[in-house]
């Protein structure tokens, strides 16, 4: 919870991002602390599996950006190819190796850093190009 006080803009697309496999535990604290965050603050949060399937009531709306899967963003954020997701705006990532850090680092700049969450925002396009 150490990012509940930071505002993001409303409307903002925000994916969690972590590196460790949480195997078949039935509950991952930090998809759904974004997703609280997201929902008290007005935000699309990307890793929101009932908006994907027509299991539940809620969904994406039909305009919503192109998003990667429930299941990349779950169990594989490590191989999204963010390039590809213009609309994701920031990543809330917990424990990321430097590996990733450095990925991610070419098109998000670190907003805030706690222990071991960071919390990106998607750079500008002319500010990946330098």
């Amino acid at each position: 919870m150490s990012f509940k006080n930071i505002t993001l803009p409303s409307g903002s697309y925000l994916c969690s991002y972590r590196q460790l496999d949480i195997g078949n535990k039935r509950i991952d604290p930090l998809l759904h602390a974004s997703c609280y965050y997201a929902l008290f603050n007005k935000c699309i949060d990307v890793g929101n599996y009932e908006a994907y399937y027509d299991l539940f009531p809620v969904h994406f709306r039909k305009d919503a950006a192109i998003l990667p899967s429930a299941d990349e963003v779950t169990y594989q954020p490590y191989n999204i190819d963010w390039i590809k997701y213009p609309a994701i705006n920031y990543i809330i990532g917990w424990n990321i190796n430097n590996r990733d850090n450095d990925k991610l680092f070419f098109l998000y700049s670190t907003v805030k850093n706690f222990k071991n969450l960071t919390i990106w925002k998607r750079k500008r396009f002319k500010d990946t190009l330098t």
